[in-house]
């Protein structure tokens, strides 16, 4: 039997960039320099991935935007929308998961996007969610726990908030920073 994740994660080929190069986020190793949203100071910065983890999920969230652009993720992955902060399609339990408060991410949510180095912003156009069965990927910040997916500004998943016993039993694979 298929054992699958509650994890929030985006699919292999989703876009992260780097200090220096683009890279898909099943590429993003421990140690990887990657760009950040600073949400106090509101600017990009480097932050740093102590650590990466893939597993298998049932149901995605496939998030078009007006520009033609979309952002396959898990459906409770928190995004951030101008106005409301994080979001996600998926709301039940995260803030006890994973400690972070949400909204509703509704069609018409205008998301923080980074095109060109600089922060713009671009509107949600259609949430479809649907099955699925596949490796989904995420990554964990030292600092500001936000990085840019396919130039969508989402929030990191806390790792170390999950025990390695409930890791294993959802068959989560991690890798973490070396000290």
């Amino acid at each position: 039997m298929k054992k699958y994740s509650k994890l929030l994660c985006f699919e292999d080929k989703t876009l992260v960039r780097t200090e220096t190069d683009v890279l898909q986020i099943k590429d993003i190793q421990p140690g990887s320099h990657i760009i950040s949203y600073d949400e106090k100071l509101k600017k990009t910065c480097t932050d740093i991935v102590v650590c990466t983890a893939k597993s298998l999920h049932s149901r995605c969230a496939i998030i078009s935007f007006e520009d033609g652009s979309s952002l396959k993720s898990t459906i409770d992955h928190p995004l951030y929308v101008v106005g409301k902060g994080w979001c996600s399609v998926n709301i039940d339990g995260l803030k006890e998961m994973y400690g972070v408060s949400v909204r509703q991410l509704e069609a018409g949510d205008v998301c923080l996007s980074l095109e060109g180095g600089k922060i713009s912003r671009l509107k949600i156009q259609s949430i479809e969610v649907k099955p699925c069965s596949e490796l989904f990927y995420c990554l964990a910040t030292k600092n500001n726990h936000s990085f840019f997916a396919n130039g969508i500004l989402a929030h990191d998943v806390d790792i170390n908030r999950f025990s390695q016993e409930d890791l294993i039993r959802e068959g989560v694979v991690v890798e973490r920073m070396l000290e």
